[in-house]
């Protein structure tokens, strides 16, 4: 079957993502990603890259932390 990534916690994305008031059709322009393609990694069919997750980090200025914990389960 398909590679579930269990450590992407899209909850936390959308949390932040509420916080700073940006919906994902905003974020995805912010970062140069279609909509579409955006949507299908946050609901998980899709991984983030490396790159992708760079551009959402600083597209939303998150810490360090924030990063790990949203994007690696840390």
């Amino acid at each position: 079957g398909r590679k579930e990534n269990k450590m992407f916690k899209a909850n936390l994305l959308k949390a932040e993502m509420v916080k700073q008031n940006v919906n994902a059709e905003e974020l995805a322009e912010r970062i140069g990603m279609k909509k579409s393609a955006f949507f299908r990694r946050l609901n998980g069919s899709v991984d983030f890259s490396v790159e992708e997750v760079r551009k959402v980090k600083n597209a939303l200025k998150l810490s360090g932390d924030q990063t790990l914990q949203i994007f690696f389960g840390e």
